[in-house]
C-alpha cells in the first residue's frame, strides 16, 4: 500500500535500496544468519545473532507458546507464518533496543493514523515491531492500538505473511545525525498529549519539578557522581520537587514513565535511550543532557 510522501527527506521508498524493498521487509533471520532483512547493515542496524536485537525471531519463543494464538513461525522448518488478513511493518534496525523500537519503528503508525485511519482502528490489522512484550504493548497501547500480552496481543514479532502489507514511511536512523521524520515525531507527541491517562494529568498543583535521569544499568552513558549532581540540584531548587527516574533494578513502566516526564518542568540526565521518554514532555520544557567523553 502506498503512503503519500514516500520519497520525503528522511525516508526511502527507492526500491533499489536494500532496506526499503516491500518484498524483503517479511523476510527474517535464520538461526544460520540474516536473509535479506531491510535495514540489515544500514543506518547502526545490524543482523548480527550475538546481539539481542539482532536476530528477528528474537521473541519468537514467546509468541510460539502452547495455546498461544498468534503464531509467528515453525521455527524447526524455517517457514513463515500466516497467511494474516493486514500486517502493518514498522520494524526498523535495532528493533529490540528500547530508543530504536520507540523513535524509529513505533513513530511510523502514525502515518497510517493519519492516511489509512480505518486500518489503525480496525481491531483485525496486526503490527509488526519486533518488540513484543509488555513494553512494546503499552507503549502501543498509548498510540491507540488495543493490544495485550497473549490470545489478545496484536503485536507480532518474526517471520510472517499476509494478504495485505501497509508499509509506512520509513524513519533515518539518529546514528547517522539525520533521525526520525518531523511528521512522525510531532504527530507522535501529540497522540500521547491527548491519551486520557496523559491529559488527564493534573499539572502545576505543588511546586515545580526536576526529573533527573539516572542510569545505572549500563557500562557507559552514565553520570558516575550521580549522588553529587542530585544533591547540587536540591541546593540550586529549592523549592522545586526533585524527582529521580532510574533505570534499576528495572525502569518504571511505561505509562508512568510516560506520566513521570510529562509532569516535568525540567529534565536532567545523559545522553542515552532514556530520552526516547521525551516524547512524553511539554513542549518547552527545558533540557540540560550530559555526553560523555
Amino acid at each position: 500500500q502506498v503512503f503519500k510522501d514516500c520519497s520525503a527527506i528522511g525516508h526511502h521508498c527507492d526500491s533499489k535500496l536494500p532496506w526499503s524493498h516491500p518484498s524483503k521487509a517479511l523476510v527474517g533471520c535464520s538461526h544460520n544468519g540474516c536473509v535479506q532483512w531491510e535495514g540489515c547493515g544500514f543506518g547502526g542496524g545490524s543482523c548480527d545473532p550475538r546481539i539481542p536485537w539482532g536476530h528477528v525471531t528474537h521473541n519468537a519463543s514467546f509468541v510460539c507458546e502452547d495455546g498461544d494464538v498468534q503464531k509467528p513461525c515453525d521455527v524447526a522448518k524455517r517457514q513463515p507464518a500466516g497467511p494474516r488478513d493486514v500486517i502493518v511493518v514498522l520494524t526498523q534496525p535495532q528493533w529490540g533496543a528500547y530508543y530504536h523500537f520507540v523513535i524509529d519503528s513505533l513513530s511510523r503508525v502514525m502515518w497510517l493514523s493519519a492516511q489509512y485511519p480505518a486500518i489503525l482502528q480496525d481491531t483485525g490489522t496486526l503490527f509488526h515491531v519486533g518488540l513484543i512484550s509488555e513494553t512494546g504493548q503499552a507503549w502501543a497501547r498509548l498510540l491507540g492500538i488495543d493490544t495485550h500480552l497473549g490470545g489478545k496481543s496484536r503485536l507480532l514479532d518474526g517471520w510472517w505473511k499476509a494478504k495485505t502489507v501497509y508499509f509506512p514511511p520509513n524513519n533515518a536512523c539518529a546514528n547517522n545525525r539525520v533521525g526520525a521524520h518531523i511528521f512522525a515525531i510531532e504527530e507522535m507527541h501529540r497522540a500521547i498529549a491527548i491519551h486520557p491517562s496523559i491529559s488527564g494529568l493534573h499539572l502545576h498543583t505543588g511546586s515545580r519539578v526536576a526529573l533527573i535521569v539516572q542510569r545505572r544499568r549500563t557500562n557507559d552513558r552514565k553520570v558516575t557522581n550521580h549522588a553529587e549532581v542530585l544533591d547540587k540540584v536540591q541546593d540550586v531548587l529549592r523549592d522545586w520537587s526533585i524527582v529521580v527516574f532510574s533505570d534499576f533494578p528495572q525502569p518504571p513502566e511505561v505509562l508512568e514513565t510516560c506520566q513521570m516526564f510529562r509532569r516535568a518542568d525540567i529534565i536532567i540526565g545523559p545522553h542515552g535511550a532514556g530520552f526516547a521518554n521525551l516524547i512524553c514532555a511539554r513542549s518547552g520544557v527545558p533540557l540540560i543532557e550530559f555526553q560523555q567523553k
